[in-house]
Parts: structure tokens; C-alpha cells; sequence
């Protein structure tokens, strides 16, 4: 059996349309699963992508796959579809993913003013972890669905990377800490031991102050206030939490030791 010209275009068509639905969620799937218990995150990518194509209503839904219990739902909208929208995936949509599989579907509301309803599944390894729910105004509109799983896609994408890119901050900052605190360890050791033999010595010089004149008395306790002072400095290095980094000289940074947070002493003052 031949089959006309406009059959093939519309099997193209549906076609295209299933490649579509299924690449972008298989992309909401990777980006949903790297935010994992980020229940504010999702959150903010649904608001804002309701926002920009005009929905009346969103929720994404997480089950374990074991127990089937929802680990993560969020939704946003108006208020009145939000409640719509829940009570169709648990009237409705449960029932039918429970009792035969559905893992998608589409629903026209025939209200006093119509609406439409969708839902699509979240996949790992073609293993159902989650849904994606939607409701507009009017009969289904196809491309506005495209549009509002390209949108979340892209939404929580950049919370993906927003993410990521804080933990690299974070593990930046840790090294760099790290690095501060290994150096004020050798630095302790070393010229501690320089520093004990300057004071010793001005010391001894002290103790036979009745031989020397007020300057040079002046001159050795300057040289032991200074000694401690840079004994302070190099112990503060090791008590560094927030290292403050500023411009030095072209290209080179330079560490401002007095304006980095540095944890408290046993005594309760910072510094």
C-alpha cells in the first residue's frame, strides 16, 4: 500500500517533532540530575522560565526510583492553574504512569475558558526518575511546549554552570588558604629561630644597659618590638580564612595580610 505525498510529510513531521522532544529531554534530564537536592535551583529556573514564555502554570516532579517517593517538586505560576496542575498529576497522571505506563501526555480542559495541559517524562538511562508538567490557556499549542523545555533547558544550565563554577571558586579559595598556611609553617620555623636570636641578643645588650647611653637602649627595644611584631605578622599568615588579594606591581598579586579575614584567637580578637 502506497502512501500519499501529504502522509509522508506528516510522518516527517511527527518525526522531527519526537527527535525534537526527545533531545531537549534528554538535556533537561543531565542538567535535573547535576542539580540533584538543589530544590532552590530548580526552583529559580521554573520561575524565570515561566516568566519568559508566558505559561500559566509549570512544576517539575523527582521520585526515587526505588521507593517511587518524591524527593524533589517545585512549581510556579498562577495560583489558581498551580492548583489545577496538582490535582491532575495526582488525580489524573499517577493513576495512569501506576496503572498502564504513560509516561507522556496531553489533556485539553474544556473550561470556560480552555486549557491545555502537558506532561513529559525525566529519563536516566531510560530509567522514569521525574516529570515535567505545564499548563497554558487555549488548545495545545506545540511549539510554545518546545519552547518552554528549551528555555527550562537553558534556565538550569546555567545554574549548572552557576554551580559549578562556585565549587571551583570554593576549591580555588581552599588551595589558596592551604598554600598561605603551608608557607606560614616554614616561614614560622625559620625566621622564628632568626628572630629568637635577635631578641636574645638584644637582650643581652639590655642587660648591661648601665654601660649604654639612652639612644642605643631606645634603638634595642625598638629592635625587639619589631622582632614581635614580625613574629605576629608571620603567625597571622597561619590564621588567614579569607585571603584578600590585591594588585602589586604589573601583573604581579600581592596578598593583603591586614585586610584578609583571619580566625579568631583563643582571646576573641582577630588581629
Amino acid at each position: 500500500m502506497e502512501t500519499s505525498p501529504e502522509a509522508e510529510v506528516k510522518m516527517n513531521d511527527k518525526e522531527s517533532k519526537d527527535l525534537l522532544m526527545f533531545e531537549l529531554l534528554k538535556n533537561l534530564a543531565r542538567s535535573i540530575n547535576s542539580l540533584e537536592g538543589m530544590k532552590d535551583i530548580l526552583n529559580q529556573a521554573l520561575d524565570k522560565t515561566i516568566e519568559i514564555v508566558g505559561l500559566e502554570s509549570g512544576s517539575i516532579i523527582l521520585w526515587d526510583e526505588e521507593t517511587k517517593k518524591v524527593t524533589d517538586e517545585v512549581i510556579s505560576g498562577d495560583l489558581d492553574k498551580n492548583q489545577i496542575l496538582l490535582a491532575l498529576e495526582k488525580n489524573v497522571l499517577e493513576n495512569l504512569r501506576s496503572n498502564y505506563s504513560v509516561e507522556s501526555a496531553y489533556l485539553t480542559l474544556q473550561k470556560e475558558t480552555p486549557l491545555s495541559f502537558f506532561s513529559y517524562p525525566i529519563k536516566m538511562d531510560d530509567r522514569l526518575v521525574g516529570v515535567i508538567n505545564g499548563l497554558s490557556v487555549g488548545k495545545r499549542d506545540f511549539p510554545q511546549e518546545v519552547g518552554f523545555l528549551e528555555a527550562l533547558s537553558y534556565q538550569l544550565g546555567l545554574a549548572v554552570a552557576k554551580k559549578k563554577y562556585k565549587v571551583c571558586l570554593a576549591e580555588l579559595k581552599q588551595k589558596r588558604i592551604s598554600t598561605i598556611k603551608e608557607t606560614a609553617v616554614g616561614l614560622n620555623h625559620v625566621v622564628n629561630n632568626l628572630l629568637m636570636t635577635i631578641v636574645g641578643n638584644a637582650d643581652l645588650l639590655l642587660l648591661t644597659q648601665q654601660d649604654l647611653n639612652s639612644e642605643t637602649i631606645k634603638r634595642l627595644r625598638k629592635i625587639e618590638e619589631t622582632a614581635m611584631e614580625i613574629r605576629e605578622i608571620i603567625q597571622s599568615l597561619s590564621r588567614i580564612i579569607d585571603p584578600v588579594v590585591v594588585d602589586y606591581e604589573g601583573e604581579t598579586k600581592m596578598l593583603d595580610i591586614k585586610e584578609s579575614k583571619k580566625e579568631e584567637r583563643e582571646g576573641g580578637s582577630e588581629d
